[in-house]
């Protein structure tokens, strides 16, 4: 049986390919893990006034972007 060098490079490529992103994810969650896990910080509460200067520019943002 004869296989061609292109299926050959294919199938070589993505086993590299995905023996990399297998080892990348096993450092990044190895690295996740060892790391103490931080508490979060309270909310705020914010003034009305804040809360309608924060929702005109998120307005802003979505109408500029739409």
């Amino acid at each position: 049986m004869k296989i061609s060098l292109k299926n050959t490079t294919r199938i070589t490529r993505r086993w590299l390919l995905g023996a990399l992103g297998s080892v990348s994810v096993l450092a990044a969650a190895g690295r996740t893990s060892a790391s103490p896990a931080k508490p979060a910080a309270p909310a705020k509460p914010l003034c009305v006034e804040c809360l309608a200067k924060r929702a005109k520019q998120r307005t802003a943002f979505v109408s500029k972007w739409v």
